[in-house]
């Protein structure tokens, strides 16, 4: 038998055992409903009771978790060097008789049952097996039991918040393997050693969970040790003592998330298990439910559907349609004893964050100030205002500040092991609180509902003046002692064994399948860890700079498994993959309305009762209106790719912030190439794939999960600072420009200057510019090739023809290496060291006087030193010394110098202002002439409109001024001069990134 310890004494009497009639004609008649007495031996009298559970997952409703694992792992005997062999749902329940595959799964379970199940008979040995709460441990052969069940029964004895295990003595055999496919050891233990039949229908064991140990005995037998465990959630048992506790004076009420949501099939279609909950509530009464996220997760309309046809009331004072009207009763009242109660639901506000993005555009979550509403609207007449007042809700105990008036509060589901079975609230203790003011009293009891998530509230009044005498709360404890009904648990069983069939392998791996023994790693992922880990591998393959994904779920710790293999259920979100392409003032905007949590950040994440809308973040850190995307200061006119889901985008705050972004949801098949066409080329890809698929390459790199694979997903579970290779074309300042000349200044001295625009007079001018280049940028620097061009023609005043302004071609490259990146306090600026090498040369010779072709204008440039990254409105600043080779000139070719360029942005909606500041600075040579400059300093501010911001966000229109400072080396150049332009220009600025595949 099963049992916990009790803090006061809750005795089960069990009248009958449960059974199963076979369908069919001739099936014999089903055998009496189990009965059990549920009292506490000090229970008080009570005028009525109210049943609650919530947080349930649903009457079937079961996690893939095995929480005895790390405990037991942990008190088995370091002599034996014990490996975790398998993992699964290998063991199973039926009229307290375990069947225990050390190898076998689901469905070999299902092949053994098919012929029936013969009992050990004479075959049967006394098995010392330790009995728990809710998990037992047997060990194979019994000699070796003997020696080990004592010993982890010393050490699992000392845990302060669960009773000690004890050892009991039943009898085991092993089984012949099946007619299939799972030979191995398969242990049949039952309570005693008779001969009888087994039952052979499948959906008559209970499916449990089971883990196998392997190593050996103090003797040096090998040894083969089994953890058993009950399903987390399991509700049948759950559903039998809320019946039980139920008659005629009591209520019955769900306080939300208690029904199935999502199943583990193939497309996380609505779970198969919903519509046996809805069947149970109506059989066992149930009287209100507060609606939660796996409850509506169906549809409004589909809810109010279910709910009606199975009798059910659905109570929300909180629940609003977008319009602000109540989506559900807001309270309801009933009347029992004589005594009038009143129940008023509350839904927590972080539901929002678990639906679809199509159903949280229907849905509103009201505040405190809903409930205030509520409890204004009651009536207040002696004849008609409520005796009791009841506040029930996931997440209802955060209101605690805002009860004025509420009498009890039925809203903390949590799974505490050291609360008291039984507790009360006295008579002298709530004559007091009578006589308060009601609006300003506390509640008189909020409850906490325990590990079972099922309690019972007991309710007296003083008959004579109708107020609250006493109230006393039974925590429920649910051992495997207590019966099922038979039906139900056919139903669920039968169920439960259609999934896990076909998906344990998903859900929890057979260890054996995967791993050798000696080569085991263990991993645990907690819910930050699990985020983290998909933001970074979903940046990772999409190429992104950063990651936005919803709250997560928890993913199961199993030490030693694949990752791959129980993401599926880890992830248990339907989301689909949607790349997006943000400026900075867009995602600042976005974090305004979505509290982004970085997942590397060590603060713990905003309870969920507690926070507002949120996300995880991967890549990005917030910090008043300052954004870093990956340790670097964000401007708001840069734009970065942000990979996230369709639960973000498509939520109706968020994507009315899209409107002038571009978005990729639809991907290649072959390559995971990101589409730039039309969506109809690609396909929507899930969230689930797209990071179990990265985890499964990790493992294809090093299939024995040894130090290999450990090197390449530790980085994952870290802040990821690298950035993923990726090919940007950039186009820049590819103009068409009209401008009038203006010269200043003594030009005499300067006409054989090399440089155009020193001796350029009066005219009006126009060009065709630009400048292309190609960038392959990763974590440690980048490469540019680039090519820039320019071609004008200006009309002089005085001449009929046009004369050449312009034309020149210059083809480079340039490489950066990333230095150091300057501290926080100065906006994380990164500093580069960087080399270019660029050839400067017209693209056909100029004509002398007499028509002959002058010598071409060649030079050769190379030039090294530093660059800082974009700060504020600063968009680059570079600085160096270059040498610079003239293939034309007969003496001298050689001239050195040094160059510093400065480049500033700022835009302002569709406004957008430039500027520009190049100083190139000649040292002084003996072979200088007066074609050579000592310097020159080019100042170029513009101000342009880009019209067509989202059609073609970089066309612009607009004016500038282009100003140049120079002068010569010589005496008789040394006079400064001044050249001016003044124009107009159609330009084209655009950073262009290739196709990448999703790695």
């Amino acid at each position: 038998m099963w049992s916990r310890a009790l803090c006061l004494t809750l005795g089960f009497l069990l009248f009958a055992s449960p059974g199963l009639a076979e369908p069919g004609a001739g099936a014999p008649e089903p055998e009496e409903q189990p009965s059990i007495s549920t009292e506490p031996e000090q229970s008080p009298p009570r005028d009525f009771s109210i049943i609650y559970e919530g947080n349930t997952g649903g009457v079937s409703g079961a996690t893939a978790e095995l929480w005895m694992d790390p405990t037991i792992a942990a008190a088995l005997p370091t002599a034996g060097q014990w490996k975790r062999h398998s993992v699964g749902f290998g063991a199973f329940l039926s009229q307290n008789s375990w069947l225990v595959q050390a190898d076998g799964n689901v469905r070999a379970f299902l092949e053994r049952t098919e012929a029936g199940l013969q009992g050990p008979g004479a075959q049967a040995q006394e098995l010392p097996t330790l009995i728990g709460d809710d998990y037992a441990v047997v060990a194979w052969p019994p000699a070796a039991a003997e020696q080990l069940i004592p010993q982890l029964a010393e050490a699992l004895g000392h845990d302060p918040l669960r009773p000690p295990p004890k050892v009991e003595t039943r009898f085991g055999a092993a089984l012949g393997a099946t007619t299939g496919k799972s030979p191995g050891l398969t242990l049949l233990v039952r309570p005693n050693a008779d001969d009888e039949v087994i039952v052979s229908a499948a959906e008559d064991w209970e499916l449990r969970l089971r883990s196998v140990y392997r190593g050996l005995s103090v003797d040096g037998v090998p040894t083969q040790l089994f953890v058993i465990a009950r399903l987390p959630g399991e509700g049948s048992r759950r559903s039998l003592l809320a019946q039980t506790w139920q008659d005629k004076h009591s209520l019955y009420l769900s306080a939300g998330e208690a029904i199935e949501g999502r199943s583990f099939l193939a497309g996380r279609a609505i779970s198969l298990q919903r519509p046996v909950t809805w069947e149970t509530w109506r059989n066992d009464g149930l009287d209100a439910l507060a609606p939660g996220a796996a409850e509506l997760l169906v549809g409004i309309d589909e809810l109010r559907q279910e709910a009606a046809t199975h009798g059910v009331a659905l109570v929300s004072a909180n629940l609003l349609d977008s319009k602000g009207a109540a989506l559900f009763q807001r309270w309801k009242q009933v009347t029992i004893k004589g005594q009038r109660v009143v129940l008023i639901g509350w839904s927590d506000p972080s539901l929002v964050h678990r639906l679809p993005p199509e159903l949280r555009a229907e849905i509103r979550l009201g505040g405190p100030r809903a409930l205030l509403d509520v409890l204004a609207s009651l009536p207040t007449e002696p004849d008609t205002r409520p005796n009791l007042v009841v506040l029930f809700g996931v997440g209802a105990r955060s209101l605690a500040g805002h009860l004025p008036g509420v009498d009890l509060v039925l809203g903390d589901f949590t799974a505490d092991l050291h609360l008291p079975r039984w507790e009360e609230v006295g008579e002298a203790a709530l004559r007091a609180r009578s006589r308060q003011d009601r609006r300003a009293t506390s509640p008189a009891l909020v409850t906490r509902s325990g590990p079972e998530f099922l309690g019972r509230v007991d309710i007296s009044f003083d008959p004579d003046q109708g107020v609250l005498r006493r109230l006393g709360h039974l925590r429920a404890h649910i051992g495997e002692e207590l019966p099922t009904d038979p039906n139900r648990r056919a139903r669920i069983g039968s169920i439960r064994q259609q999934i896990y069939a076909g998906l344990e392998q998903v859900l929890l791996p057979d260890l054996t399948q995967i791993l050798a023994e000696d080569e085991a790693t263990s991993l645990s992922l907690d819910e930050r860890r699990f985020a983290q880990l998909a933001g970074n591998l979903l940046i990772d393959r999409s190429g992104s700079d950063l990651a936005i994904l919803r709250p997560l779920p928890s993913s199961p710790e199993i030490s030693g498994a694949a990752q791959e293999l129980f993401i599926e259920a880890a992830l248990a979100v339907n989301d689909k993959i949607v790349v997006l392409e943000l400026s900075g003032a867009q995602l600042w905007q976005i974090a305004q309305s979505l509290a982004l949590i970085p997942s590397e950040q060590t603060e713990p994440a905003p309870q969920v009762q507690e926070a507002g809308p949120w996300a995880w973040s991967a890549g990005l850190k917030v910090n008043g209106q300052k954004l870093w995307v990956r340790g670097r200061l964000l401007g708001k006119d840069e734009r970065v790719r942000v990979a996230t889901t369709d639960f973000i985008a498509n939520d109706s705050s968020i994507s009315k912030l899209l409107k002038k972004s571009k978005r990729w949801e639809h991907f290649q098949a072959r390559g995971w190439r990101r589409q730039a066409s039309s969506a109809e080329q690609g396909e929507a890809w899930l969230l689930r794939e797209l990071v179990g698929g990265g985890l499964k390459q990790l493992r294809q790199w090093d299939p024995s999960f040894g130090e290999r694979y450990q090197r390449r997903l530790q980085p994952l579970l870290r802040d990821q600072r690298r950035i993923s290779p990726r090919l940007l074309l950039e186009l820049d300042g590819i103009a068409l420009q009209i401008a009038g000349s203006v010269p200043a200044g003594d030009r005499s001295g300067y006409e054989s200057s090399r440089e155009s625009r020193v001796h350029q007079q009066s005219s009006l001018s126009a060009s065709l510019r630009g400048r292309i280049a190609g960038t392959w940028d990763d974590r440690r620097g980048s490469i540019t090739a680039f090519l820039s061009a320019a071609f004008g023609r200006s009309k002089l005043p005085d001449v009929s023809d046009p004369v050449e302004l312009e034309d020149d071609l210059l083809l480079g490259i340039e490489g950066r290496l990333k230095v150091i990146q300057l501290p926080e306090e100065l906006r994380n600026i990164r500093l580069s060291a960087f080399a270019q090498s660029a050839f400067d040369s017209e693209f056909a010779p100029a004509l002398d006087e007499s028509g002959s072709p002058l010598p071409r204008q060649q030079l050769w440039r190379t030039t090294a030193g530093a660059s800082l990254g974009k700060h504020l409105w600063f968009k680059e600043v570079k600085f160096g010394f270059f040498l610079e080779y003239d293939f034309a000139a007969e003496v001298g070719p050689l001239s050195p110098g040094f160059s510093t360029l400065l480049r500033v942005e700022k835009r302002w909606g569709p406004v957008r202002w430039s500027a520009l500041g190049d100083l190139k600075g000649y040292l002084p040579t003996e072979s200088d002439t007066a074609e050579d400059l000592l310097f020159t300093l080019q100042i170029r501010n513009e101000v342009s409109v880009i019209p067509l911001g989202k059609l073609l966000p970089g066309l612009s229109i607009g004016g500038y001024i282009d100003t140049m400072f120079f002068r010569g080396k010589t005496e008789a150049t040394s006079t400064p001069g001044m050249h001016l332009l003044i124009g107009a220009a159609l330009s084209y600025d655009r950073d262009l990134r290739a196709a990448l595949p999703l790695r």
